[in-house]
């Protein structure tokens, strides 16, 4: 089972996101509000997957924190946001996320870039 670590300080939509990716047939770690938060699960857990709010709590962003991650572990990012502004979308695409998802988003937008980013080489 694929695993997926919701990065997200948004109580309600971690809860929302959880639910959907375990119905989905995902195994969900975290949620995580953090940066710091996030490393420690990655560190535990090894997830296939960050689903990587960009602006999260703490003194790392998501991009900074994805970055941190994936430097030492293979995982696969999907960036969600709430900014589609340049400086920020090209700060996010250095680290070739899996895709970027633009809240608000739907469940089955969700399936979809999660389906597509784990059958990509």
């Amino acid at each position: 089972m694929r695993s997926v670590l919701v990065v997200e300080d948004e109580a309600l939509i971690a809860l929302d996101l959880a639910c959907s990716l375990e119905a989905l047939g995902y195994r969900v770690l975290g949620p995580a509000s953090s940066g710091e938060d996030a490393l420690r699960i990655v560190e535990r857990e090894r997830p296939d997957l960050l689903l990587m709010d960009v602006t999260i709590k703490g003194t790392a962003d998501g991009i900074d924190t994805a970055m941190a991650i994936t430097a030492e572990h293979p995982a696969k990012v999907v960036f969600l946001t709430a900014h589609s502004d340049p400086v920020t979308r090209r700060r996010a695409a250095t680290l070739n996320p899996a895709a970027f998802l633009q809240k608000p988003w739907t469940a089955r937008q969700v399936q979809k870039v999660l389906a597509d980013a784990f059958s990509a080489a």
